[in-house]
């Protein structure tokens, strides 16, 4: 521990002695920071791990614009702004987003007075610097997620690189929007719903729900998971009959008092863009080529996903059908960029690492390798929110609402599900099969690091 601290500190000296700019001293003095606050809760390891990270999504920050990769910029931003001067008259803002509740905004409205005027930062970049601070206890719930399921070290660094470096985590963790609030908000439910799950912790079970609606103040994308928690709960009830006893306690009605201000929260807000809804189908656009049946939504087409990786977001002409269009949002956005051939190679790693998922979960749960009881939940956190976004689709028509952004930390389950494979196949003997997936499972966060580090350093 303490050479690796050393080493860290060391590095961020340089930094700071190499580029003299505050700013500079700042991250080195973060990074520090970063590694003493989760080195006792990870391990050495891992904060070095998240170390590497933060300074990975801190070139992003640096050497691309704000108004690069991302998604409703203006509306953001703007909503952020009215609330700097109107802090207290939050629901009277009017825009493009005015459909999402003020959380963020109120949040971001409070960092900017002092972000702007202490640290000086511009709007824009302490707008984004946010982004990160919020993304960085994603990172640790989701590190703690996997280290629930994983006991086995050489798994559960797996898991770590996958969460820190997945193709598109460069993009997110920096973004101005409040899809990165949402993020944080899901990995600490994934966390805490996972643990009383496994350990049956009622306290689990009361943070699960006020995280739930904590997220539900933020953005309607929250209701996901109140449907993951409420098939657990009734799955328990079946299994477990002493838990409606659990149900009436009285930090069961704290938590139910903040769910229905959650819902007085939302629907202040999002309500008023369901009423209004051909207003916003109009600012989002509406593409008649986008199908929106059942079966065109659980299309895949494998060939076309490998051969054509990108979505390309302005050209309709470009834009597949259901999980496809998913599937290429979930590692690059919705955008165009420069390396094909090796996006191609991302995709193929991403389509290898589904078929040992999904093939593994059929072995391991019929021959028993896999405890139902252990996998059902993490199906679960992977399949509401997708029906989820489905139905977004069904009622607004539109194919943006098939964007991975709005459901990106599904990415946690599905990479505990495979780590979760991979100790089957070696409890059971499989050493081969058990080394190819462990090849694919670090090849696809290496290559995703290269398609985004080639685009800019490969000029």
């Amino acid at each position: 521990n303490t050479f690796s601290a050393c080493i860290l500190w060391a590095a961020a000296l340089l930094c700071a002695v190499m580029l003299p700019d505050l700013q500079w001293l700042i991250w080195a003095l973060a990074a520090g920071a970063l590694y003493a606050s989760t080195v006792r809760s990870l391990g050495s390891n891992a904060a070095v791990l998240m170390v590497i990270a933060f300074a990975y999504y801190l070139y992003w920050y640096y050497y691309h614009s704000h108004f690069a990769y991302t998604n409703d910029i203006e509306g953001h931003t703007a909503y952020a702004a009215y609330l700097q001067g109107n802090i207290l008259d939050a629901f009277s803002y009017k825009g493009s987003e005015e459909h999402h509740p003020p959380t963020y905004y109120g949040i971001a409205a409070l960092w900017l007075l002092l972000a702007q005027d202490w640290l000086q930062f511009g709007f824009h970049g302490a707008l984004r610097i946010l982004s990160l601070l919020m993304y960085v206890p994603y990172c640790v719930f989701a590190i703690r997620t996997v280290r629930l399921f994983n006991t086995k070290n050489n798994l559960a660094y797996l898991g770590y690189v996958l969460i820190l470096f997945w193709p598109l985590s460069i993009l997110m963790a920096t973004r101005i929007t409040n899809d990165v609030l949402v993020y944080t908000l899901w990995s600490a439910f994934f966390y805490y719903c996972l643990r009383w799950v496994n350990q049956s912790r009622h306290m689990d079970m009361v943070i699960s729900i006020m995280l739930a609606a904590l997220c539900l103040m933020v953005k309607t994308t929250g209701i996901a998971l109140f449907g993951i928690l409420g098939l657990c709960i009734l799955y328990r009830l079946f299994t477990r009959q002493t838990l409606w006893r659990e149900l009436v306690s009285p930090w069961m009605f704290v938590s139910y008092a903040l769910v229905l201000g959650s819902v007085f929260v939302n629907l202040s807000k999002t309500m008023v863009g369901y009423l209004n809804a051909g207003r916003v189908r109009i600012y989002l656009g509406n593409n008649g080529k986008f199908a929106s049946t059942i079966d065109s939504l659980l299309t895949f087409d494998v060939f076309a996903y490998i051969a054509d990786p990108y979505i390309g977001y302005f050209n309709l002409d470009r834009q597949p059908d259901g999980f496809t269009y998913f599937a290429k949002s979930l590692l690059y956005g919705e955008f165009v960029w420069r390396y094909n051939d090796l996006a191609s190679a991302v995709n193929a790693s991403f389509i290898l690492f589904l078929v040992v998922i999904i093939a593994g979960l059929v072995w391991g749960l019929r021959t028993r390798r896999l405890s139902w009881a252990r996998m059902y939940p993490l199906m679960l956190m992977l399949v509401i929110p997708y029906v989820m976004i489905v139905g977004f689709v069904i009622r607004q028509r539109l194919p943006q609402c098939m964007d991975a952004r709005f459901i990106y930390p599904i990415v946690i389950p599905l990479i505990i599900l495979f780590t979760q494979v991979l100790d089957a196949l070696q409890a059971a003997g499989h050493i081969k099969l058990y080394r190819l997936s462990v090849i694919i499972g670090f090849a696809l966060p290496l290559l995703g690091t290269l398609h985004y580090l080639a685009h800019y350093l490969i000029r």
